[in-house]
């Protein structure tokens, strides 16, 4: 399926490795004797109305209150230790049940570090954006991208963790949705990589330059909120084969359980297509899998997401996982969703966990 290629070209451009000559998005570059050359930035607490900073070579970042708006030049890199600009597009949900920022996909050429086979390199393509969200351990969260009144953006939305691994993927043509686990407590965060599907997919290592280019008439607001209505399903001890059903009634939505074994035999759960439901608007492109999370330990816990590049089951055949971490409490936690992140009413499957 499409996705799976995209997501591992999109892990590689999210790699940001700074290449030489040293580019900097909308920043400067400074050489000081003896060190290396680096990249500096305005405090973006000095944004004015219109989002520019002083010096920036491009439009300026949005400021760090995430409830702002601001037209301005997110980041285009997703790496947290790498890519200077990623707490400057903030959505800070530990103080607040939602927050959002308003953005655009600017028209402007952004030169962008990334890794290709034949090393680090820097090509220029369009905009993109990364946004940040911190939110309580184990909440699930909901983000939507929600292009303007007569905007021309059809978003694309990936997230992943702070490892950059790859966890949900959403896309529309009139808005994006997703939803995910936060995997950790702040200040571990989960990035947002926002889009518009002319330019998603794209393999910049071609050497062949992405056409599309945004403007002022590709604006949205991206808006981050705990979802209250979408809490983890608790199953409590199961000592025989148990069947859960799942709902995917709109785009993005994933449906999260929570379970206890009394032996130390790994637990397996299994989801296929003879078991799924899927409504006539789908056109029979319905495919459920299973994501184990990491239910860490009990005095620190966390809810990892593995690794969701994994292939897709042929066909969309069976899937089967075995769960195999757990705590002290010999607690599960699985994560059940579309693997193109499709969603709509009467989409319903039926997963068989077996302790």
């Amino acid at each position: 399926m499409r996705r799976a290629w995209i997501a591992s070209a999109l892990l590689l451009v999210g790699a940001c490795t700074e290449p030489e000559p040293l580019v900097c998005d909308g920043g400067r570059v400074v050489r000081e004797d003896g060190e290396d050359p680096r990249c500096a930035y305005d405090d973006p607490t000095d944004a004015s109305v219109d989002g520019s900073l002083p010096g920036d070579a491009g439009p300026g970042d949005g400021g760090g209150d995430a409830r702002i708006a601001i037209r301005g030049d997110l980041p285009d890199c997703m790496d947290p230790f790498e890519c200077p600009r990623v707490d400057w597009g903030v959505l800070d949900l530990t103080a607040s049940s939602e927050a959002s920022l308003t953005e655009r996909i600017d028209g402007e050429d952004h030169a962008i570090p990334i890794r290709c086979e034949t090393g680090a390199t820097t090509v220029t393509t369009s905009d993109r954006d990364v946004v940040r969200i911190e939110a309580p351990a184990r909440s699930l969260v909901e983000v939507v991208v929600e292009p303007d009144e007569g905007s021309e953006l059809q978003p694309v939305v990936e997230t992943y963790d702070d490892g950059m691994r790859f966890l949900t993927f959403a896309g529309g043509a009139a808005r994006a949705q997703t939803r995910f686990v936060q995997h950790a407590p702040p200040p571990g965060a989960v990035s947002v990589l926002i889009q518009h599907v002319d330019s998603y997919g794209e393999d910049e290592c071609d050497d062949a330059p992405t056409p599309f280019r945004g403007g002022d008439d590709h604006g949205y607001t991206v808006t981050a909120r705990i979802c209250e209505s979408c809490a983890i399903e608790d199953l409590g001890t199961l000592d025989a084969p148990t069947d859960v059903t799942a709902r995917l009634d709109e785009r993005g939505d994933v449906h999260v359980v929570r379970f206890a074994v009394g032996s130390s035999t790994p637990p397996s759960a299994e989801v296929g297509p003879s078991d799924t439901t899927c409504p006539a608007s789908l056109e029979d492109a319905c495919c459920p899998i299973l994501v184990p999370l990491d239910p860490g330990p009990e005095d620190r816990p966390r809810a990892l997401y593995s690794d969701t590049t994994r292939a897709v089951p042929a066909m969309c055949s069976a899937d089967l996982q075995e769960l195999s971490e757990t705590n002290a409490t010999r607690e599960r936690l699985l994560a059940i969703y579309d693997y193109n992140g499709l969603g709509a009413e009467g989409y319903e499957t039926v997963v068989t966990i077996t302790p």
